[in-house]
C-alpha cells in the first residue's frame, strides 16, 4: 500500500512540473515575441523621430540665418526674404508637429494635430504665393516664439518617453529571462521525476513477479 502511494507521488510531482514548465515557458514565448517586441518597437520608433527632428532643426536654423543675414543686409532682397521665411517657417512648423506627435498616443488627436499643420502649412504658402513679406515674418516670428517656450517641456516629455520606453523593455526581458529558466528548469525535473517514476515501476513490477 505505501509503495502505492508513493508511486502516485512522484506521478503526480512529475506531472505538475510538466505543466508548469510549459507555462512558463507560453509565458516566455508571449513576453518576449508580443511584449519585448512592443517595447523594442517603441524605442525604434522614438529614436527614429529623434533623428528626424535633429535633421529638421538643422534645416530650420539654416534658412532662419539665411533669413536673419538677409534682412539685416544693407541691400535686403524681397524674394530671398520671402522663401527664406517661408522654408524656415515650414521647418519650425514640422519641427513642433513632430515633436509633439510622437509622444501623442490619441490617434484622434493626433489627426488634429496633422490637420492643423496642413492647414497652416497651405496659408504659409500662400502668403508666399501673394508676395505678402510682413505676414510671413509674422508667422515666422510666431512659431519661432512658440518652438522656443514649448522646446524644453517637449524635449523633457521625449526624455521621458525614452526613460520609460527603456525601463518598459528591461523589465520585459528581465520576465522573459526569468520565466524561460523556470519553465525549463521545471520542465527538467518533470522529466526526471518521469523517468524516476518509470524506474519505479519496473521494480515494482520485478518484485511482483519476483513473488
Amino acid at each position: 500500500m505505501s509503495i502505492q502511494i508513493g508511486k502516485r507521488d512522484w506521478s503526480t510531482w512529475s506531472q505538475f512540473f510538466a505543466s508548469s514548465g510549459a507555462i512558463l515557458i507560453f509565458v516566455s514565448w508571449v513576453l518576449q515575441n508580443y511584449f519585448q517586441q512592443e517595447s523594442q518597437a517603441k524605442i525604434r520608433h522614438l529614436e527614429l523621430s529623434q533623428q528626424l527632428i535633429m535633421m529638421e532643426e538643422l534645416n530650420q536654423n539654416q534658412w532662419l540665418t539665411l533669413y536673419t543675414t538677409e534682412r539685416l543686409s544693407q541691400s535686403p532682397r524681397t524674394e530671398i526674404i520671402n522663401v527664406s521665411a517661408l522654408q524656415s517657417y515650414l521647418h519650425a512648423l514640422n519641427l513642433l508637429t513632430w515633436s509633439a506627435g510622437r509622444l501623442e498616443e490619441d490617434a484622434e488627436k493626433a489627426s488634429e494635430l496633422i490637420q492643423k499643420k496642413r492647414d497652416l502649412t497651405s496659408r504659409a504658402q500662400q502668403l508666399f504665393i501673394e508676395n505678402n513679406t510682413s505676414e510671413l515674418t509674422a508667422s515666422l516670428n510666431s512659431i519661432v516664439q512658440m518652438g522656443n517656450a514649448l522646446g524644453p517641456t517637449l524635449i523633457d516629455n521625449a526624455n521621458q518617453a525614452f526613460q520609460t520606453a527603456r525601463e518598459r523593455e528591461t523589465h520585459v526581458s528581465r520576465l522573459f529571462l526569468l520565466s524561460y529558466i523556470l519553465g525549463s528548469g521545471a520542465i527538467a525535473i518533470g522529466f526526471s521525476l518521469t523517468k524516476i517514476t518509470s524506474r519505479k515501476n519496473i521494480a515494482t513490477s520485478r518484485d511482483a513477479r519476483g513473488r
